[in-house]
């Protein structure tokens, strides 16, 4: 009897855990939402922090509404409507990106800083470019700039540079007269190398779309995936923040993104 009592005990508590895990696994948490989706059940929109079951409703305002949500045991996941008919349209899960290779910030030839640039470019605070000095070499007569289009106005901006390391601060770049431009007005952001001691030769190094990042907002995204894989190591996490900020910000330059890391996050 004493036996079965123990067989008992242990068939009750492996069944107790086999369910707990099966219901973390429909669990999600939202990460971010891009455009407007409702819980049906609570008739909320969905926003950072938001948790809720794979099984709920969810309402879609618009076809281009999405969100991504992690859960614990399965990942990260898309979540976008299944049909141009919004009003027969369910929720489907597409698993996100991984391991995605950030950019590094090294770079050997000028097609390297051209793509390492190309497309949406995540802007933190403060930035650092390695560049290749026999072919961009830095000096008092030979520099980049970078420059844009704001509310009809050509903006030129000069960055400092350290030997073979170009800088970019964020605040400085955009602003006008020491006070912040509004970046949703910013336009035709190109990249160009001067050369002063060629007759002020100019040339073009790249154009792109710089995303800035909300550091409050990009904190909060990223403590919900950091706490979804609270036992995953320490680059697994980064190679998932990574590979997030790919998908819904832009490319991140590796060393960058880790700087902005330890400072915001790592204190």
């Amino acid at each position: 009897m004493k036996t079965l009592n123990i067989i008992l005990k242990s068939t009750i508590a492996v069944f107790l855990i086999l369910t707990f895990i099966n219901t973390q696994a429909q669990e999600y948490k939202t990460i971010r939402v891009n455009g407007t989706i409702l819980l049906e059940k609570s008739n909320t929109p969905l926003q950072s922090g938001t948790e809720f079951e794979e099984d709920d409703n969810l309402i879609f305002k618009s076809y281009n509404s999405l969100a991504t949500a992690i859960n614990a045991q399965k990942g990260r996941f898309i979540i976008k409507p299944d049909n141009t008919d919004l009003a027969y349209a369910k929720a489907s899960y597409t698993p996100a990106m991984s391991n995605i290779s950030s950019r590094s910030g090294s770079f050997i030839t000028a097609l390297d800083l051209k793509n390492h640039l190309d497309g949406k470019y995540v802007f933190y605070e403060e930035m650092f470019l390695q560049i290749n000095a026999e072919i961009f070499p830095m000096s008092e007569n030979k520099y980049f700039f970078l420059r844009y289009m704001y509310e009809g106005d050509t903006i030129n901006k000069k960055l400092a540079f350290s030997k073979d390391t170009l800088f970019i601060v964020t605040s400085q770049v955009f602003s006008i007269d020491n006070k912040p431009v509004d970046y949703s007005k910013v336009n035709n952001i190109e990249l160009w190398y001067m050369q002063r001691d060629l007759g002020n030769k100019i040339t073009l190094i790249s154009s792109f779309e710089p995303v800035i990042i909300n550091n409050e907002a990009l904190k909060s995204e990223l403590a919900i995936i950091f706490e979804a894989y609270a036992d995953k190591s320490e680059e697994e996490k980064i190679s998932e923040a990574i590979s997030y900020i790919h998908e819904f910000y832009g490319t991140s330059n590796q060393e960058n993104f880790r700087s902005w890391l330890h400072e915001n996050m790592e204190k």
